[in-house]
């Protein structure tokens, strides 16, 4: 028996043919969003959903869900004039899947200027949680300098 694609299976499930639509619509809405989107954004980020007109898309990190929050107005405008019903965009934050063939994040470190002007920041400050989470910024800062 010749080797055939999943599809064909799939589409004589019952049942099977509304998943499949539904991913098939999100492919395509993802394909023209790295179009659409800064491609810096659209690689930190990815449509998770879309129904009745609102598009949910999911990025990495709070940073990039800020970003993307202030072009909504301009990525509607972009779909709207490729066809797509959009209406509205909800931007959540979904950290990165982890496990095999994932790679974790690069551990950054301070300059020794930073740690040295962090470090000055700290004895100056009162105790209070600035200050601790000062001292918790420079150990996790000198941290990442000893691991390289």
């Amino acid at each position: 028996m010749p080797a055939r694609p999943i599809s064909f299976y799939l589409k004589n499930l019952e049942g099977a043919q509304p998943p499949l639509a539904e991913a098939r619509r999100l492919a395509e809405l993802n394909h023209a969003y790295r179009e659409v989107a800064p491609r810096e954004l659209s690689r930190l980020s990815a449509i998770g959903s879309y129904r009745d007109g609102t598009m949910k898309i999911y990025a990495t990190s709070g940073p990039v869900a800020a970003k993307l929050r202030q072009i909504v107005p301009r990525l509607i405008q972009a779909f709207r004039e490729r066809g797509y019903e959009v209406t509205s965009i909800q931007t959540l934050v979904q950290a990165p899947a982890t496990g095999p063939g994932v790679q974790a994040p690069t551990p950054r470190s301070l300059s020794p200027g930073a740690a040295e002007s962090l470090e000055a920041l700290a004895n100056r400050l009162p105790a209070s949680p600035l200050q601790e989470a000062v001292r918790a910024l420079l150990a996790h800062g000198r941290a990442g300098r000893s691991e390289k």
